[in-house]
């Protein structure tokens, strides 16, 4: 985090207020989504707090978990590295007339190299993003 600047000025103040924020947010952005008839193209910028995102596909088909947030039952799971690129592009096979939840989870590692998922559960704050295709 920055401090404050020590000659007070608003303009300043008002940049680390700007710079302070986005250091300290977890969420994932999603830049862009586009449906092409058999795939979704998902497009989005991790934040620089959380290093890596795991992108989770859920559906409303049968095995799929459903459309709200299953860490157990899914369609497809994989664990995106974004510290090189924070903007990442991701294709997600979908069937037609099957709806789908997308879930962008930001992920950590501790000092101990654990994986914190900040997911909502286990007490951990729920930073996700999510798309939802019909």
């Amino acid at each position: 985090m920055l401090r404050r600047p020590p000659n007070n000025d608003a303009y300043l103040v008002y940049l680390v207020g700007v710079l302070n924020a986005e250091l300290s947010r977890k969420e994932p952005t999603v830049v862009g989504l586009v449906y092409t008839g058999t795939n979704l193209l998902l497009r989005f910028r991790a934040a620089y707090t959380a290093p890596w995102v795991q992108v989770h596909v859920q559906s409303n088909g049968v095995g799929g978990g459903g459309m709200t947030y299953d860490s157990t039952t899914y369609v497809s799971t994989a664990l995106v590295d974004c510290r090189a690129d924070r903007l990442q592009d991701r294709t997600i096979a979908v069937t037609p007339g099957t709806r789908y939840a997308v879930f962008l989870v930001p992920v950590q590692y501790d000092g101990a190299g654990l994986k914190v998922m900040y997911d909502g559960e286990g007490g951990r704050p729920d930073n996700m993003a999510s798309v939802y295709w019909e």
